[in-house]
């Protein structure tokens, strides 16, 4: 027996009986400044669900809409904390893989003039592996491909999914040549990091054959993380000049002491 609470009722749900008779109301104790409950003999329309398999789905759902949501909140407190693009491109993709789960991950940063590739991180069953990045650049920069980055960079949507994109008929090269014969994935959901000012980064998520194909879902909530990715990628990257300044500021100053510390052993 599982017992369901709504409002001042408590629902007793006998699973041994007819759907007719499922539900039988039942009052809770009455306290100072709580109402009566109210006798109830028919089946309540606030009910989560009904008789069958549609709770499940129901309650399924929702769990994924709040994770999504929590997903999302997450990436963007990380994209607002400071990080290193290393450190922040790894904690956001696997924060993904919570609501939108990968057998493997490839987060790019990009020029966001030229929208040419400037560096690479692999995750999970891509990571260390360099073999085919040269079959990869000349057909991802080699064709016209309404799926490229550069081509997403600049339409409406900022991600799209293969599976759900290739219904139409259309073939991708990128997927017939390489994603399936040579790294046997099944599917690729695909996202640019793009804001006011440009776009800075892409990654893409792969499942593996055999593996449930992503949804059109997957490429609406990852096109929501857009902005937060494209701030994460801008601050990683202004981490990084920064650091670099201070070196060079460092080199700079340690050579001219260098220097006056060899005038002074001269003049001796």
């Amino acid at each position: 027996v599982e017992v369901v609470m709504e409002g001042p009722l408590i629902w007793r749900l006998n699973l041994h009986r007819p759907p007719s008779s499922t539900f039988q109301p039942a009052s809770i104790p009455r306290r100072r400044g709580v109402r009566a409950p109210t006798p109830w003999d028919g089946r309540s329309p606030k009910v989560l669900g009904w008789w069958g398999a549609r709770p499940a789905a129901i309650l399924v759902g929702m769990a994924s809409a709040l994770t999504a949501a929590r997903v999302r909140s997450d990436v963007d407190v990380l994209s607002r904390a400071g990080l290193g693009l290393d450190e922040f491109l790894a904690e956001a993709v696997d924060a993904v893989s919570r609501s939108t789960p990968w057998t493997a991950a490839c987060a790019s940063t990009h020029d966001p003039e030229t929208l040419l590739l400037t560096s690479a991180r692999k995750y999970g069953a891509l990571e260390a592996n360099n073999e085919h990045d040269a079959i990869f650049g000349s057909i991802e920069y080699g064709q016209a491909d309404a799926t490229s980055f550069s081509s997403l960079a600049r339409s409406e949507s900022p991600a799209v999914v293969m599976s759900d994109y290739l219904t139409s008929g259309v073939r991708s090269l990128r997927m017939d040549e390489l994603m399936r014969p040579i790294y046997d994935f099944g599917d690729e959901a695909r996202l640019v990091f793009r804001d006011e000012l440009g776009s800075w980064g892409a990654l893409a998520l792969f499942r593996g054959r055999g593996e449930s194909y992503f949804r059109p879902e997957d490429a609406e909530f990852l096109g929501s993380l857009s902005t937060s990715f494209a701030r994460g990628v801008r601050a990683g990257i202004l981490a990084i000049t920064q650091a670099a300044r201070r070196g060079a500021v460092h080199s700079n100053a340690l050579s001219a002491a260098q220097r006056l510390m060899q005038r002074i052993a001269q003049a001796r």
